[in-house]
């Protein structure tokens, strides 16, 4: 593993607001994300908690099997638990690629807003500026904010 030279860049360290704090700023940011991130979470729930179902009735399938191994096994009971298992799987896969989906755009409608707002920064500062001052500088100006705020969320 390389090791970094003193006075070199470096990956940001852990914020100190905690998670809470940084969600609570990315919100205020941008209240779009609220109500789809409420309503992914609620699918991500859904998905989870169908997931967990599954793994009882696969122990229904094998106690029906267990008990009737003397005699005769019960295929149309062990053929609706089967239906059960595949409908409460199809549902958690599409309860999780709902949620999966509108991570991913609020993700993108999320860069795709600092991306316009680094931009109209930039924009406002006058063209006589970038000529005085050295091109280190003005990345360091341009991208501090965001690297403090959000170093996750900030898109590279």
């Amino acid at each position: 593993m390389p090791t970094m030279m003193p006075g070199r860049m470096s990956a940001p360290g852990k914020s100190k607001r905690g998670i809470g704090g940084v969600l609570k700023e990315l919100f205020t940011y941008s209240n779009k994300l609220i109500v789809p991130s409420i309503v992914a979470l609620l699918f991500a729930v859904a998905g989870a908690v169908l997931t967990i179902v599954g793994p009882n009735l696969l122990s229904q399938i094998t106690d029906l099997i267990s008990d009737a191994l003397g005699g005769e096994i019960d295929l149309a009971a062990i053929g609706r638990i089967g239906v059960m298992l595949l409908v409460i799987y199809g549902l958690s896969a599409v309860f999780t690629y709902v949620e999966h989906f509108i991570m991913a755009t609020v993700t993108l409608d999320l860069s795709r807003d600092m991306r316009q707002d680094l931009s109209r920064k930039i924009n406002r500062v006058p063209m006589s500026y970038f000529s005085t001052v050295s091109y280190g500088d003005i990345l360091s100006r341009v991208t501090a904010p965001c690297s403090r705020r959000w170093p996750t969320a900030c898109p590279p």
